[in-house]
């Protein structure tokens, strides 16, 4: 797997951008691991991609689909919560971030994880290349081809969980195992044909190109002469998740941006200037499933230099709205925290963050989320 980074339309090679790399990276969610380094017929299946989210309130059901990149570069898209996996020549992945786009290669056997809404390009550099999409979506989405459901849906518990990953490569006389928990783990044959045999129930074979999903611990080993590969998808719950750091406080800075100013990756050089909150004009909405009720400026407190601040918030996704003031044409919604991803909606209506316990030292004594809201003018 090859990563750059590209600032301002300039593509660097990995080993000049580091710290940007290692950012984005840590941004994306994704563990990168080369498919290179499991020897076929060992049986030991690897993480190859991972990554944290919060689940929707709502069941959910996997989507896989087989996809080729197209011949010439589409406007990157956003993408829904899952991983895409290397499937035939070298896919192109291009994320973008505050900081700047990460670019990656996937070679065959390679993976990548993709937290919802990320803005994200996927083409080939040179030749074709194929590559797996494996989604996991609301029951209340309906994607469509070439997108394909696979297996019963499922519900989540209402906190932070690990997707992770795994694939196996097996030669004649391999064998491997995918583990059992709360909730059923995706199954796709890449390579081959595998047999499974479920801890309970009834075995069957999955050959290439083939998916389902498996309730129990299953063992896996390879049907025919040829080596056969698989990757399985799992979903746990984090147990560190669990509140005793489960509330923070957070805060918003209301900014006024000079005429003409639009939204940018970083506004930090944009000229606008701290003002009051409340006498601002806006009207702001942070609602989220852990809320009873929405948190609004009425119901905020006085915070440092100028900010309003909710205490007490509990861990969770958000999504923050506003209403403009009499002469503002749009807003921007920036993170005051490193590690805080603020997103624009696919549909423009808002800004969506998770706050859980991997933006904080749990050895430091600051446990407080900082937004800021610019406001644009013509």
């Amino acid at each position: 797997m090859r990563v750059c980074g590209r600032d301002r339309g300039r593509w660097f090679p990995a080993g000049r951008v580091m710290t940007l790399i290692l950012t984005l990276t840590v941004g994306i969610g994704g563990l990168l691991t080369s498919a290179a380094a499991q020897s076929p017929g060992d049986g030991q299946a690897q993480v190859i991609a991972q990554g944290s989210a919060w689940l929707p309130a709502e069941p959910v059901v996997w989507w896989i689909a087989l996809q080729a990149t197209p011949p010439t570069s589409p406007p990157s898209t956003f993408r829904q919560l899952g991983f895409v996996l290397g499937d035939s020549g070298a896919t192109t992945i291009i994320t973008e971030g505050v900081l700047g786009d990460q670019l990656v290669w996937l070679d065959p056997g390679e993976a990548i994880f993709v937290p919802l809404d990320t803005r994200q390009d996927r083409l080939s550099s040179s030749f074709a290349a194929t590559f797996y999409t494996l989604d996991l979506l609301p029951i209340s989405a309906t994607p469509g081809p070439p997108l394909t459901p696979v297996g019963a849906p499922f519900t989540p518990a209402p906190n932070l969980h690990e997707l992770s990953l795994r694939r196996g490569v097996l030669g004649p006389g391999g064998i491997s195992r995918v583990p059992g928990g709360a909730y059923p783990a995706l199954l796709l044959a890449t390579s081959g044909t595998i047999a499974v045999s479920p801890e309970f129930g009834a075995g069957f074979t999955l050959a290439a190109g083939e998916a389902t999903t498996i309730e129990t611990a299953a063992t896996i080993t390879p049907l025919g002469p040829g080596p056969a590969a698989y990757v399985a998808a799992v979903v746990t719950t984090r147990a560190e998740q669990a509140p005793v750091y489960g509330v923070v406080d957070l805060g918003l800075w209301v900014h006024h941006c000079p005429p003409g100013v639009t939204a940018r990756p970083s506004m930090a050089n944009a000229g606008c200037v701290i003002g009051d909150p409340l006498g601002s004009g806006v009207t702001v909405n942070v609602a989220g499933p852990a809320l009873a009720t929405p948190l609004t400026l009425a119901n905020s407190a006085f915070g440092d230099a100028g900010a309003r601040v909710w205490p007490a918030v509990p861990f969770g996704p958000y999504t923050l709205t506003a209403v403009l003031p009499p002469g503002a044409i749009g807003y921007a919604v920036r993170p005051g925290n490193a590690g805080l991803e603020v997103n624009l909606r696919p549909d423009g209506t808002g800004y969506t963050f998770t706050i859980d316990g991997s933006l904080f030292d749990p050895r430091g004594g600051y446990w407080r989320v900082n937004l800021d809201l610019y406001l644009l003018y013509p």
